[in-house]
């Protein structure tokens, strides 16, 4: 089964939960709250460009790793999809 990719443009509203974590940010600004710290060790040998070309395939791959929440005009949130780099 194959679903079709549909192309986003412009500002999207955000959903209920992403407002609440909106609000919480802009509540205590700079928050680590949510973050997910981590680290990988690698053993071997390491191809960087390999690696960073699989990071950018995943992101280019799925639009939610490029969502951005900005304030529009009206100073409401709304999400952005920023494009994948070329």
């Amino acid at each position: 089964v194959s679903i079709p990719r549909v192309e986003r443009s412009g500002e999207l509203p955000l959903s209920y939960t992403q407002t609440a974590l909106w609000t919480l940010d802009r509540m205590s600004p700079g928050g680590i709250a949510y973050n997910l710290p981590m680290a990988f060790k690698f053993f071997g040998g390491l191809n960087a460009d390999l690696l960073e070309r699989a990071i950018q395939t995943v992101i280019e791959r799925h639009e939610i790793l490029r969502l951005v929440v900005r304030e529009n005009d009206s100073g409401e949130p709304v999400a952005v999809f920023s494009e994948p780099e070329a």
